[in-house]
């Protein structure tokens, strides 16, 4: 009776497991009823990484992996539109890299998404409970995706860079979950060049020869603050 209880109890297991696999996290995008309606949370890997989503974004899990890209589709064609991301669930702190201008990006740490500038390009968090959660937003659909933190969760916004060139939306962003922040990075850096198709990995590259003769940098030693006097120092 024993071996044959464990065994009915193993297939039960097993048959949770695949029900999970085609209803429950076939695009994990999970509808759950609230009093003020219906409202939308993002789980990633069975971890539930943002609540409170727009019902426009839909996610595609990563099979090999623990990530999920995300995909946004607009009403009607637009140069610039912006959708409602959501709120990360068990904040502790966040790092960005944010655009500060069009040629260079800015990190900043906080512990409010309230203050994630705009312009972000790169969001790594740590929760509560130790995991950490990688937002990546992307291009897709002619669209250029960042996400930006305001009052009411993390917003995702696109936009063409041409008021005559519109698009209806894509692939607009990238999240990952992992244990460790630095795997997680690298990991996700795969994954996403794997789906764009278009460029290499840093270390798939090989060094040229040329900078074996690279020189100090004044510029990047004193910027615009240089002068002869601190260029003999430097030397």
């Amino acid at each position: 009776m024993t071996s044959s209880r464990t065994t009915v109890e193993e297939a039960w297991l097993i048959a949770r497991k695949i029900v999970r696999a085609f209803v429950e996290t076939p695009d994990y995008l999970h509808r759950f009823m609230t009093r003020n309606g219906t409202k939308l949370r993002l789980r990633v890997n069975g971890l539930t990484v943002l609540s409170d989503i727009s019902p426009r974004l839909r996610g595609e899990p990563v099979s090999h992996a623990g990530g999920a890209f995300v995909y946004w589709r607009l009403p009607r064609a637009e140069s610039w539109a912006e959708v409602k991301l959501g709120r990360l669930v068990g904040l502790k702190r966040y790092l960005c890299c944010w655009r500060t201008e069009p040629f260079w990006m800015k990190p900043e740490v906080g512990t409010d998404e309230a203050h994630v500038p705009a312009e972000t390009q790169f969001l790594l968090v740590e929760r509560k409970d130790g995991w950490f959660v990688l937002l990546v937003p992307l291009f897709g659909g002619g669209m250029r995706y960042a996400v930006e933190g305001g009052k009411e969760g993390l917003k995702l916004y696109g936009e063409t860079n041409d008021p005559y060139r519109v698009s209806t939306g894509g692939l607009a962003l990238y999240v990952g979950v992992g244990r460790e922040p630095y795997r997680l990075i690298e990991e996700s850096a795969r994954i996403v060049s794997a789906k764009l198709g278009t460029g290499r990995l840093r270390r798939e590259k090989p060094v040229p020869d040329f900078v074996e003769f690279f020189g100090w940098c004044t510029w990047d030693a004193f910027y615009k603050e240089v002068s002869d006097r601190k260029v003999v120092m430097g030397l």
